[in-house]
């Protein structure tokens, strides 16, 4: 957490705020969470943004880039020149102004408007790196789930040669770059599959429906902007929630009934995650 919908929520919306800005100054407060010589990049122009997985990275001239891995609770939070959050959350998220105990590193645009990287936990980082480097740095990735190189076939073929829990191959990022817990969960629901079943157990069938549903969770994800849990440690650019988390099928629902068949969702630790699954609908195969 965040997973890919978040990650892609926050390029999108940075995307729209961002490009064609230039970074006058920038204070680090907790020196681990930024690597490079970030002086190199100031006063120059943000030409884009990209993402791969969980990863994001903003490109700026002299092809030099930030490379952002949020971790488990890292968000940037955009306050545009007036100094105003604009999603206006609620008092309740925001019980003092920015910067907070979280922030780590405040980005001050040339037009006054400002970026704040939190993390609470202090694992997320962000790393000043040229773009043989960043291209270095992110060949231990697999195909973004949303890029034309994760195909059916290619799918079918990691399937197919692992003996792993199916569960546990879908966090794989060197195989498949985005999917996380909450992801992979639903998109085994959706799919009738067992999340203690074999990879190379599953039929073509069930291959393709578990292909086209880890697409189908993960655009949906994106279209509600991601889910923020109740600690609130994902928020989208401008402070507020995203939404998705109202409509899980089975992540973080144990104890409930399923919405297909009313037998009530199990929780069982795999490898150290949580897999929720309803014991009527994903029957093991193997």
């Amino acid at each position: 957490m965040p997973e890919l919908p978040e990650v892609e929520t926050v390029r999108l919306f940075l995307n729209q705020k961002i490009i064609g800005k230039k970074i006058k100054s920038i204070q680090v407060l907790n020196a681990k969470s930024l690597s490079g010589d970030y002086k190199k990049i100031l006063n120059q122009p943000i030409i884009s943004l990209n993402r791969i997985g969980k990863q994001l990275s903003i490109h700026f001239s002299h092809s030099l880039s930030f490379l952002i891995h949020l971790k488990m609770t890292g968000q940037l939070i955009f306050v545009d020149k007036s100094q105003t959050i604009l999603g206006h959350p609620t008092p309740s998220l925001y019980k003092t102004p920015l910067p907070w105990t979280s922030t780590r590193i405040i980005f001050t645009f040339s037009d006054g408007s400002m970026l704040y990287f939190n993390d609470q936990r202090k694992f997320g980082w962000i790393k000043l790196v040229k773009l043989n480097q960043l291209r270095s740095l992110q060949s231990n990735l697999g195909p973004d789930i949303l890029s034309r190189q994760f195909t059916l076939s290619y799918f079918q073929k990691t399937l197919r040669s692992s003996n792993r829990l199916i569960k546990t191959l879908l966090h794989d990022q060197s195989l498949y770059a985005g999917i996380g817990n909450i992801y992979a969960n639903d998109a085994l629901f959706l799919s009738h599959i067992h999340p203690q079943t074999r990879a190379s157990n599953i039929t073509s069938t069930q291959a393709k429906s578990l292909y086209q549903n880890i697409k189908k969770v993960i655009r949906q994800g994106i279209k509600y902007g991601g889910s923020t849990a109740k600690d609130n440690m994902y928020l989208k650019p401008d402070g507020t929630k995203g939404s998705q988390q109202y409509n899980f099928y089975v992540y973080q629902r144990a104890g409930e009934p399923c919405t297909k068949c009313q037998y009530k969702i199990i929780r069982l630790k795999l490898q150290g995650r949580s897999a929720f699954f309803c014991p009527h609908c994903q029957k093991i195969s193997n």
